[in-house]
């Protein structure tokens, strides 16, 4: 596709027994992550149609490149899954 999108998505990092870290936590430079989508439209208009397994995507803090992710699978794109 070659366009940088913002998305605005909230990560959180899951720990190895399957709960997400509290903020501040030290993060390993591997490991699971939940996120969830803070716009609703988004959520509408782009990430139901381009969400699926195996799709591959950075997060970034400014212009830095901070985590390269893939999809491993999807709890709900209809609405926040909590």
């Amino acid at each position: 596709m070659g366009v940088n999108l913002v998305l605005m998505v909230l990560p959180r990092s899951v720990a190895a027994d399957g709960r997400e870290l509290p903020d501040g936590a030290s993060v390993p430079s591997v490991c699971h992550a939940n996120f969830y989508i803070a716009s609703d439209e988004l959520r509408r208009e782009v990430h139901v149609l381009r969400l699926q397994p195996g799709v591959h995507f950075t997060m970034v803090e400014g212009t830095r490149i901070v985590a390269t992710c893939i999809v491993k699978r999807l709890l709900s794109l209809q609405q926040n899954a909590i």
